[in-house]
């Protein structure tokens, strides 16, 4: 499958919804927009509502998706939590995570860090 960089990174937020929801996820939102920037997926686990950057890749020649995940992507991602918390006045306590997911594997890999 060939994919231009928006439809793979859809694609990749619907399976890591997917892989969530079989951990027993609840899916809040989804590409939430702040000035920040943007949180591809907001979940609750049972105690906390976890924020979720996921990252895909069609193929290994650039390494593992999650190595995408730089200092300045983690900074944006975690001002765009707070703001998020503070909006909806939520002070339940809450955590950022990443999944990670690789197409060129068959099935793909999912990896939740």
């Amino acid at each position: 499958m060939i994919f231009s960089k928006k439809e793979l990174g859809n694609y990749g937020e619907k399976l890591a919804c997917k892989f969530l929801k079989k951990l027993g996820y609840k899916i809040i939102d989804k590409n939430y927009r702040t000035r920040a920037g943007e949180i591809d997926i907001i979940t609750k686990d049972q105690n906390s509502f976890v924020f979720v950057e996921v990252k895909t890749r069609s193929d290994a020649r650039f390494g593992h998706p999650e190595q995408n995940v730089h200092f300045h992507k983690m900074r944006h991602f975690q001002l765009s939590a707070q703001i998020y918390l503070l909006q909806n006045n939520i002070r339940d306590p809450f955590r950022l995570d990443v999944v990670s997911i690789n197409i060129s594997h068959k099935p793909p890999e999912i990896k939740h860090f």
